[in-house]
């Protein structure tokens, strides 16, 4: 989503007028008005709008803290996915951004001394984080059950400005997800989480019970330092800590990042099951019957009233924390959600309906089987999300190309078995050319790729062929990634082709272990051709592994923005993906359209005809190709347009949380229409007309 400063800036005069009524505040508001709620909401939106506000940010992951370390020394990294690098760029990134944002500096000087920029983040603290360098502060308490409960509270401050505030208790330190040196899901439960609900045959997974109690403690202890730092604005990120505006008596303006529409936080209610009453005027589909008492455990354990849940949460017989969470947000703050791309939020919003009509279009003679439709929603509507695209922040381009430095650290080379590779990393700096505008610089960086392809060909192959194209997969085996057509075209790809395959990745689910399985047969047909490394690898073999291929392949059945494919261009490896979610925005790429991915024949057809586009440009329009490259090393995906979308999305929330607080204090007779007025803006006139009635 492109959105430019200008825009964010854009009809403020309504602010100008708000302030005017926050600096002269009468008496009789803050006298009648309930502790001063409506001041309290117009002073959030005036720090927003002026470019500085106090964000405070929660997620179950978070990237590389240089300044802080685990229990073994290393620097502090808590991660799974591409989640902990925006995460870690929210944290690094925003504060120089509203810092040094342009807005009019009447409105910059009438926004109380003191107040933002600041960034804070809430997180867990794993048992492998280690507490040396933070400061204790004093506990927060949350009730779990009829159990009053003491979260430990440690703070850091990130060099670049970041407040980190890490939660200790039982609970939290159990779950230990992640280690430099292995991948372990954030989002996996145990028996995991499988979609779509409901088909027959097909029993909803849910998390167990104990992870309701993680769930209470994190995000009450959120809503606790909330109270504490009194943030403008309540940022969370996918569906782990989205609970903690509902805690909140008055909640700042509050926001949820959807990184994965797929995970929900699902739970099933014990007392509830998907028998339902009689449908009525209050609830057109019915309650469902069971045994309340049975059920008020779970509801009680996440502190939800039970009329809450039945409002927002319930699904199928189902506690639903993405779904109720949304929906919440919605009624409170007008906007139910944020994805991580245009195309992703599209996606989510489309109906089964929808994506059976789309197919009946695209395919009209195409015979599809309903039950087997991916269908990314899973279930639950998304009518008001909307979609703003990751960045990768400023030091991020730089970053993949650090391992490719002289290495100095003989860990990063752990993985190399060639001798003359590890010399090579040992020895040299492999980092391509600092100015791609100049021809030197270009052609200085395509030998230097030359020589990363002859690298990786011997680590993985034994010899160089640098007339063999050389593609890669990079990441998690599960079915979201769909490799499985991929796989499906590997013998066309080395006997017609003479193509190679490296594929980096641990197998994250039933499919992604069957997908293996094939691999390692297909590697042991074609040696010279594919190699499988199925573990979870960092240092110089993982950014080899894509500076020095020619393409990377993404035939994903969603992708909800994608990372990887940022990473791989920035490093020369081009990306052959299908279109969809986030996929599709790195220019350079080359990119298919194919709907109905249950179809996995026509899917292996699809991706054969853009195997055979890259291909056949690689050979026969060689020059072509590598301006391609060169364009895809050159991209930028900087912040700054989506912090300014984010920016609309925290105004807009504010906006509507002050305007509910003025229709309800002028319904109750607590401010009368004249002072209601003194922070409305044009829009909400009629409302509150309506309501003095």
């Amino acid at each position: 989503m492109q959105v430019s400063l200008r825009q964010v800036r854009g009809r403020l005069s309504w602010v100008v007028v708000l302030l005017v009524g926050l600096v002269g505040e009468s008496p009789t508001v803050a006298r009648t008005s309930r502790g001063g709620i409506v001041a309290a909401a117009a002073r959030r939106l005036a720090n927003i709008a002026a470019g500085r506000p106090h964000v405070l940010l929660s997620a179950m992951e978070f990237g590389r803290f240089e300044h802080l370390r685990d229990t073994l020394g290393r620097p502090l990294n808590v991660q799974a996915g591409g989640q902990a690098l925006v995460v870690n760029d929210f944290l690094t990134e925003l504060p120089s951004y509203v810092a040094t944002s342009s807005v009019p500096s009447a409105l910059r000087a009438a926004v109380p001394t003191g107040s933002g920029p600041r960034v804070s983040g809430a997180f867990m603290l794993f048992e492998k984080i280690a507490t040396r360098g933070m400061r204790r502060r004093a506990p927060l308490r949350v009730q779990l059950g009829a159990q009053g409960e003491r979260v430990g509270v440690w703070h850091s401050r990130d060099p670049r400005g970041a407040d980190l505030y890490f939660f200790e208790h039982p609970l939290l330190a159990r779950r230990t997800l992640l280690e430099n040196t292995r991948e372990a899901s954030l989002y996996a439960s145990r028996g995991g989480e499988r979609y779509p609900l409901g088909q027959p045959g097909v029993p909803p997974y849910a998390l167990p019970w104990e992870d309701a109690a993680v769930y209470s403690v994190f995000n009450q202890a959120i809503a606790a330092l909330a109270r504490r730092l009194e943030p403008d604005v309540y940022h969370a990120h996918d569906y782990h800590a989205a609970l903690a505006p509902l805690y909140l008596e008055r909640p700042p303006a509050s926001v949820l990042t959807i990184h994965n529409g797929g995970y929900q936080g699902l739970f099933k209610t014990p007392g509830f099951g998907n028998h339902r009453s009689a449908p009525t005027a209050e609830h057109p589909r019915g309650l469902p019957l069971g045994d309340r008492a049975l059920n008020a455990r779970l509801l009680g354990l996440l502190r939800l009233p039970e009329a809450t849940y039945l409002r927002h949460f319930e699904q199928d017989g189902l506690l639903n924390l993405l779904k109720g969470s949304l929906g919440w947000l919605e009624e409170h703050f007008g906007l139910a959600g944020i994805a991580v791309s245009p195309g992703y939020a599209a996606e989510l919003r489309q109906s089964r309906e929808e994506i059976l009509a789309q197919l009946a279009r695209e395919q009209p003679d195409a015979v599809v089987d309903p039950q087997g439709l991916f269908v990314p929603s899973h279930g639950i509507a998304f009518g008001k999300v909307i979609g703003i695209t990751n960045g990768l922040g400023r030091g991020a381009h730089a970053s993949v190309h650090r391992e490719l430095r002289r290495a100095t650290d003989a860990g990063k080379l752990a993985d190399l078995q060639h001798p003359e590779v590890r010399q090579a990393f040992l020895e040299r700096d492999l980092r391509f050319g600092a100015d791609l505008k100049s021809p030197a610089g270009r052609q200085q960086t395509l030998a230097t790729r030359r020589e990363l392809k002859r690298l990786l060909q011997l680590e993985a192959f034994g010899a160089a062929a640098p007339e063999r194209p050389l593609l890669v997969v990079v990441g998690r085996l599960v079915e979201q990634k769909n490799l499985g057509v991929l796989l499906d075209n590997l013998p066309y790809l080395v006997e017609h082709h003479r193509a190679q395959l490296v594929v980096l990745g641990t197998a994250g689910d039933a499919a992604g272990q069957a997908d293996l399985r094939q691999l390692e047969a297909l590697a042991a047909r074609y040696s010279d051709a594919i190699r499988v490394y199925p573990r979870f690898i960092t240092g110089a073999l993982n950014v080899l592994s894509r500076a020095g291929a020619d393409f990377t392949v993404m035939p994903s059945r969603f992708e909800p923005c994608g990372l990887t494919d940022i990473e791989a261009a920035w490093l020369g490896a081009v990306p052959i993906a299908r279109r969809t979610g986030g996929l599709g925005k790195v220019e350079s790429g080359i990119y298919y359209p194919f709907t109905n991915v249950a179809d996995h024949a026509g899917h292996v057809r699809a991706l054969r005809g853009a195997l055979d586009e890259a291909l056949g440009e690689y050979r026969e329009r060689p020059e072509a190709f590598q301006r391609r490259q060169l364009q895809g090393l050159a991209e930028s995906f900087s912040w700054p347009d989506a912090f300014a979308a984010y920016f609309q999305a925290y105004r807009a929330a504010a906006q509507h949380q002050l305007n509910a607080a003025l229709v309800e204090e002028v319904q109750s007779r607590r401010l009368t229409l004249a002072e209601a007025k003194r922070f409305a803006v044009p829009e909400l006139a009629p409302l509150l007309v309506a309501a003095q009635r």
